[in-house]
Protein backbone atom coordinates (compact mmCIF):
# COMPACT_ATOMS: atom_id res chain seq x y z
CA UNK A 1 0.00 0.00 0.00
CA UNK A 2 2.99 2.45 1.21
CA UNK A 3 4.67 1.65 -2.94
CA UNK A 4 1.20 2.75 -4.16
CA UNK A 5 0.86 5.83 -2.40
CA UNK A 6 4.50 6.71 -3.62
CA UNK A 7 4.53 5.16 -7.21
CA UNK A 8 0.87 6.51 -8.25
CA UNK A 9 2.03 10.45 -8.16
CA UNK A 10 5.13 9.62 -10.20
CA UNK A 11 3.33 7.51 -13.16
CA UNK A 12 0.84 10.31 -12.90
CA UNK A 13 3.56 13.37 -13.42
CA UNK A 14 5.40 11.24 -16.07
CA UNK A 15 2.11 10.71 -17.93
CA UNK A 16 1.37 14.24 -17.79
CA UNK A 17 5.10 15.23 -19.00
CA UNK A 18 4.95 13.19 -21.70
CA UNK A 19 1.90 14.41 -22.93
CA UNK A 20 2.60 18.07 -22.35
CA UNK A 21 6.17 17.44 -24.50
CA UNK A 22 4.24 15.69 -27.08
CA UNK A 23 1.99 18.44 -27.73
CA UNK A 24 4.98 20.84 -28.06
CA UNK A 25 7.47 18.79 -30.15
CA UNK A 26 7.76 19.22 -33.54
CA UNK A 27 10.92 18.04 -35.76
CA UNK A 28 12.90 20.90 -36.79
CA UNK A 29 15.18 20.62 -40.61
CA UNK A 30 17.77 22.24 -41.96
CA UNK A 31 16.15 24.93 -45.20
CA UNK A 32 14.81 23.35 -48.59
CA UNK A 33 13.03 25.67 -50.92
CA UNK A 34 10.43 23.00 -52.00
CA UNK A 35 9.53 22.35 -48.55
CA UNK A 36 9.40 26.13 -47.94
CA UNK A 37 7.05 26.63 -50.92
CA UNK A 38 4.93 23.24 -51.05
CA UNK A 39 3.42 23.23 -47.30
CA UNK A 40 3.00 26.89 -45.69
CA UNK A 41 1.62 25.56 -42.58
CA UNK A 42 4.77 23.45 -42.09
CA UNK A 43 7.44 26.45 -42.90
CA UNK A 44 8.27 26.60 -38.90
CA UNK A 45 10.03 23.40 -39.11
CA UNK A 46 12.63 25.10 -41.31
CA UNK A 47 12.56 28.66 -39.73
CA UNK A 48 14.72 27.60 -37.14
CA UNK A 49 17.90 26.81 -39.34
CA UNK A 50 17.28 30.70 -41.64
CA UNK A 51 17.93 31.88 -38.91
CA UNK A 52 20.53 30.33 -37.05
CA UNK A 53 22.43 30.04 -40.29
CA UNK A 54 22.02 33.45 -40.63
CA UNK A 55 21.40 32.16 -44.20
CA UNK A 56 19.70 35.65 -44.95
CA UNK A 57 21.66 38.04 -42.91
CA UNK A 58 23.80 40.65 -46.07
CA UNK A 59 21.13 39.11 -48.71
CA UNK A 60 19.09 41.88 -51.31
CA UNK A 61 15.86 41.58 -51.31
CA UNK A 62 15.67 40.40 -54.71
CA UNK A 63 17.43 37.44 -53.38
CA UNK A 64 15.63 36.73 -50.47
CA UNK A 65 12.68 37.15 -53.15
CA UNK A 66 14.31 34.23 -54.96
CA UNK A 67 14.66 31.99 -51.91
CA UNK A 68 11.55 32.73 -49.79
CA UNK A 69 9.03 33.82 -52.53
CA UNK A 70 6.97 37.30 -52.88
CA UNK A 71 4.52 36.68 -50.50
CA UNK A 72 2.61 40.10 -50.93
CA UNK A 73 6.51 42.06 -49.68
CA UNK A 74 7.03 44.94 -51.26
CA UNK A 75 10.27 45.72 -52.57
CA UNK A 76 10.25 50.10 -51.14
CA UNK A 77 9.21 48.53 -47.73
CA UNK A 78 12.09 47.56 -45.24
CA UNK A 79 10.02 44.98 -43.39
CA UNK A 80 8.94 41.56 -44.31
CA UNK A 81 6.99 38.81 -43.31
CA UNK A 82 6.75 35.14 -43.93
CA UNK A 83 3.55 33.09 -42.70
CA UNK A 84 5.28 30.05 -41.16
CA UNK A 85 2.14 28.37 -39.82
CA UNK A 86 0.78 27.38 -35.93
CA UNK A 87 3.73 26.09 -33.91
CA UNK A 88 3.00 23.44 -31.81
CA UNK A 89 2.29 23.76 -28.30
CA UNK A 90 -0.17 24.52 -25.30
CA UNK A 91 -2.77 27.43 -26.25
CA UNK A 92 -1.27 28.19 -29.15
CA UNK A 93 -3.93 30.24 -30.67
CA UNK A 94 -1.92 32.65 -33.04
CA UNK A 95 0.67 32.03 -36.17
CA UNK A 96 3.90 32.44 -36.66
CA UNK A 97 5.53 34.28 -38.50
CA UNK A 98 9.60 35.11 -39.53
CA UNK A 99 10.61 38.71 -39.77
CA UNK A 100 13.00 40.13 -42.30
CA UNK A 101 14.36 43.61 -41.87
CA UNK A 102 16.35 45.18 -44.35
CA UNK A 103 18.77 48.63 -43.74
CA UNK A 104 19.94 50.33 -47.29
CA UNK A 105 18.44 47.16 -49.29
CA UNK A 106 20.23 44.36 -47.48
CA UNK A 107 19.11 41.71 -44.39
CA UNK A 108 19.99 42.87 -40.96
CA UNK A 109 17.78 40.99 -38.72
CA UNK A 110 15.70 37.64 -39.10
CA UNK A 111 13.61 36.89 -36.37
CA UNK A 112 10.65 34.67 -35.56
CA UNK A 113 7.88 36.65 -33.74
CA UNK A 114 4.07 35.50 -32.50
CA UNK A 115 1.41 37.26 -34.07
Amino acid sequence: MIATLIVTPIIYFVIVFLTIMSWCYYPESDFDKQKWSLNKEKRFELSRDIIESKMLIGKTKSEVRGLLGEEGNSMERDRWEYYLGFVPGIANIDPDYLEIKFKNGRVVSVVQCNS
